[in-house]
């Protein structure tokens, strides 16, 4: 038994909420061998989608991304890194049993590096003639980046940043 009762084997761990230590940091402690779920990597992002044509057209027309494919509920785009989907939301509520989740996850950031600062300036003012939402502002925060948020026509939050060497050390 270990801190206050978590029964630990080498193949088995029994939650206990009096120990502190997460199961992976206990493993490593321990030197009980972890497994890789997934990769480290991310191949795609799905958005949910209210209005499947306004959300495929902004990304067309609006954000300029290259739309490789489309049918009645999912359009495929190619960004340089890795590809973006969009689904009906009703279609990824069923698929993921969401209405069954008690909570709904806190709000995420699509991030988009820019060579610099005035890069990020001009994105905005891109956005604004195109009468995409600016839900705050280009401003230089305390860290060191230049950000501006920017919102889809479902609420998706875009970040788009220039962030100099060392603002993440």
């Amino acid at each position: 038994m270990v801190g206050g009762g978590r029964h630990i084997t080498k193949s088995l761990l029994v939650e206990h909420p009096l120990l502190e230590l997460p199961n992976i940091r206990l493993c490593a402690v321990l030197g009980i061998p972890t497994v890789t779920v997934v990769p480290s990597r991310i191949d795609s992002i799905t958005l949910a989608v209210h209005n499947f044509p306004a959300a495929v057209h902004f990304y067309e027309q609006v954000f300029g991304f290259t739309k490789l494919s489309e049918n009645a509920i999912l359009a495929r785009f190619r960004l340089e890194n890795l590809y973006l989907d969009l689904i009906k939301a009703e279609v990824l509520e069923a698929e993921t049993r969401i209405q069954n989740t008690p909570r709904a996850p806190g709000p995420i950031t699509l991030a988009i590096a820019m060579p610099t600062a005035e890069a990020v300036d001009a994105c905005q003012e891109r956005a604004e003639q195109a009468g995409v939402r600016v839900l705050v502002p280009a401003e230089d925060k305390p860290s060191g980046p230049r950000i501006l948020f920017l919102c889809d026509p479902d609420g998706h939050i875009w970040e788009v940043g220039h962030f100099p060497p060392g603002t993440w050390e």
